[in-house]
């Protein structure tokens, strides 16, 4: 089953590739690219479909913006393929991005809703964020990590996120004027 469905994908998003009148205007590198993109997102809906066989995750707003926040961008490029497995990803330097099973638990006993403001604080929590904007009005990050600051900030611009203010730093207090 899971053969015939990848040659399936594979066919669907190669033939306009194959046939397109103007084949040449795509690189092999964007071909390839739009392989990958389609690749994770099939894993993508498939870790959807095992929250909710295997572990009954059932709130369609939580799955919904499991789907909707791409899991492999809030990774380095080496882990990228491992985005979609059930099991947490270790960063380095001690950080890890938390299994989606434990994410979206939490996630439903925020029991968040258009109205929240979120605080979100935590060394490498964009990915968190990101699936808390998909539902709140407002979300606060502290991020500890200047890289992981850095990539939080663009990740965010690219994804279309707005509804994220990230700071710099370690300290809950950074957000006392104007945070949740």
């Amino acid at each position: 089953m899971k053969t015939f469905f990848l040659c399936f994908l594979l066919i669907t998003v190669l033939s306009p590739l194959l046939f397109a009148q103007d084949f040449d205007a795509e690189s092999p590198t964007e071909i390839s690219s739009s392989i990958e993109e389609a690749l994770l997102l099939s894993k993508r809906r498939e870790m959807i479909q095992r929250l909710t066989r295997e572990f009954e995750v059932t709130d369609q707003t939580v799955l919904r913006a499991m789907e909707e926040v791409p899991r492999h961008l809030f990774l380095p490029a080496s882990l990228q393929r491992m985005a979609y497995e059930l099991s947490y990803i270790p960063l380095g330097n001690g950080q890890v991005l938390p299994e989606p099973e434990l994410l979206a638990r939490l996630l439903i006993n925020l029991d968040l809703n258009k109205e929240s403001r979120v605080l979100v604080a935590g060394n490498s929590s964009a990915y968190t964020a990101a699936l808390i904007a998909n539902i709140a009005q407002e979300v606060y990050l502290i991020e500890g990590v200047q890289s992981q600051y850095e990539l939080s900030t663009r990740l965010f611009a690219t994804l279309g996120i707005t509804n994220v203010s990230i700071i710099r730093g370690n300290d809950f207090l950074l957000w006392r004027t104007s945070g949740p």
